[in-house]
């Protein structure tokens, strides 16, 4: 497969993730914009054992166009953005360690250290009170906003870029 192939670039952006300290195991997701009524999405499964061959492709309306399983409705917040956000062009989410702990306090990520300057200004808090779906789509794209940073409390982070290789890099850095 080249590695151009959106299916590649997904299948390598979750094991960069793996590698760097973000691994969400089964959970979380990484996908990017393949049309405007399309995206590739990423399987549950261990970020790191993800191949090329197991990314499919879906309609915002969740509808399978390519691939061999059916997509999760878990993966229905990156339709809502996508939908919302036409200049979004890849969503990772993670539940990673230190993200998913800093989101207890409720509270967005602060000028810490120089790591931060990224986030600061472009970040949204999503506040979970868990008598509803979690991580609902369409309250989700709303609260996101003009953000390319949510952080949901007590749960972890979704990252929206143009490309796929920023909104990775983006989610190595806030960890």
């Amino acid at each position: 497969m080249d590695s151009d192939a959106p299916q590649f670039r997904i299948a390598a952006a979750r094991r960069i993730l793996a590698n760097s300290g973000c691994e969400s195991a089964v959970a979380g997701h990484v996908s990017a914009r393949a049309s405007a009524n399309s995206f590739w999405a990423s399987p549950f499964e261990d970020f790191d054992e993800t191949k090329p061959e197991r990314i499919i492709k879906v309609g915002l309306d969740l509808t399978l166009l390519q691939g061999d399983w059916e997509a999760s409705p878990a993966i229905q917040f990156h339709a809502s953005i996508y939908e919302q956000q036409p200049s979004v062009g890849a969503i990772v989410h993670t539940h990673s360690t230190y993200i998913s702990a800093l989101t207890t306090k409720h509270e967005i990520v602060r000028a810490y250290n120089i790591a931060a300057a990224p986030f600061i200004g472009r970040q949204a808090l999503y506040l979970e009170d868990g008598l509803q779906p979690p991580v609902e789509g369409k309250a989700v794209a709303t609260a996101l906003a003009d953000a390319d940073t949510l952080l949901i409390s007590n749960h972890g982070v979704i990252i929206t870029a143009s490309t796929l290789e920023e909104a990775t890099a983006r989610a190595v850095l806030i960890e």
